[in-house]
C-alpha cells in the first residue's frame, strides 16, 4: 500500500486517490482520523504529492457541493450549532451532485465554497475511475462554519472559511489544561492546549504522573473535541466528557478542573 505511485504528475495522483483497487482514500483519511502515525509515515510521499496536486490545481470559482455521512440525528443535534466553526481533518471528499452525495449517508452537508475563503479545492472528476460521482477533493484541515440546519431534511449547510481564523477562533475557547475523572477506574486524565502529550495519574497519586507515549501528535479541532491516537475527548456540557475509540464510546469522564487549577 505504501509503494510510490507511477509517475508523481498530479493526473496520475487523483486517480490512485480514486481507485477501488488498493483503497487510498479509505487507507489515508482513517489514518488522519486515528493519527495513525505508521500509516502516516509510509505514505508520507504520496500524501504530499496530493496536498500539492490540490494546491497546484486550486479552482477558486464560488461553487457548491455536496457530502454524505452516516451519521445519526443525535450525533448532529450534540454536535453542530449553528455558528460552530470546526477544521475536518481529512482529504474531504465532495460531489457537485447532491444525489450522488446523498448515496454516501443519511446526512448531506451541503457547501457553499466562494473565491476568497482561502479555501484549496479541486475538481477531480476527469481523473477519477468514477467520473460519474463529479468529486470535488478538499485540502485536509480545511474550515467550515455551520449556517443552517434543516433536521427534518437532514441536510447541514457549510460555508468555507480560512483554516488560520477557525483555528485562532477556537483557541480563544481551549483551556490551558483539562483535566478530567474517571473514578471506575480512579483515575485523573490530563490535556493541553500547547502540547500533544496525554497523562494520566492515580486520584490517591496525583503527583504520579504517567505519559501516554501512543499519542504522537494530538491536535484540538474544534474548541469541545481533543484527538489522540486511538480516537478523540468530546465535551458533551455541563461537566461531562467523553471518550471514543474508532468512533465507539470507551469511557465517561467528569471535568475537574481548568488551567492546572
Amino acid at each position: 500500500m505504501n509503494k510510490s505511485v507511477e509517475s508523481d504528475s498530479d493526473s496520475n495522483i487523483f486517480t490512485t486517490w480514486t481507485k477501488e483497487e488498493g483503497q487510498y482514500y479509505h487507507l489515508i483519511n482513517k489514518a488522519l482520523l486515528q493519527d495513525d502515525y505508521d500509516v502516516l509515515n509510509k505514505n508520507v510521499r504520496f500524501i504530499n504529492n496530493l496536498r500539492t496536486a490540490i494546491r497546484n490545481n486550486n479552482q477558486k470559482e464560488t461553487m457548491k457541493v455536496y457530502r454524505g455521512l452516516c451519521v445519526s440525528s443525535d450525533h448532529v443535534r450534540q454536535e453542530y450549532k449553528v455558528g460552530l466553526q470546526f477544521l475536518w481533518p481529512t482529504f474531504t471528499c465532495t460531489s457537485r451532485n447532491r444525489t450522488v452525495a446523498h448515496g454516501f449517508g443519511d446526512y448531506v452537508f451541503e457547501i457553499d465554497a466562494t473565491s476568497d475563503d482561502w479555501t484549496y479545492r479541486t475538481d477531480i472528476s476527469k481523473y477519477s475511475e468514477f467520473p460519474q460521482e463529479e468529486e470535488v477533493l478538499f485540502y485536509p484541515y480545511s474550515g467550515f462554519q455551520v449556517t443552517n440546519i434543516m433536521h427534518d431534511a437532514k441536510v447541514i449547510q457549510l460555508k468555507c472559511v480560512d483554516t488560520v481564523q477557525v483555528e485562532s477562533e477556537a483557541e480563544k475557547h481551549i483551556s490551558e489544561t483539562v483535566k478530567i475523572s474517571d473514578p471506575s477506574r480512579n483515575i485523573f486524565v490530563y490535556f493541553y492546549k500547547k502540547t500533544a502529550d496525554v497523562h494520566w495519574c492515580y486520584a490517591d497519586k496525583p503527583h504520579e504522573m504517567f505519559l501516554i507515549a501512543a499519542n504522537r501528535s494530538g491536535y484540538w479541532d474544534a474548541p469541545y473535541r481533543y484527538h489522540h491516537r486511538n480516537g478523540y475527548f468530546i465535551d458533551k456540557g455541563q461537566g461531562v466528557w467523553e471518550e471514543y475509540h474508532h468512533d465507539k464510546l470507551f469511557a465517561r469522564f467528569t471535568r475537574v478542573s481548568a488551567d492546572g487549577k
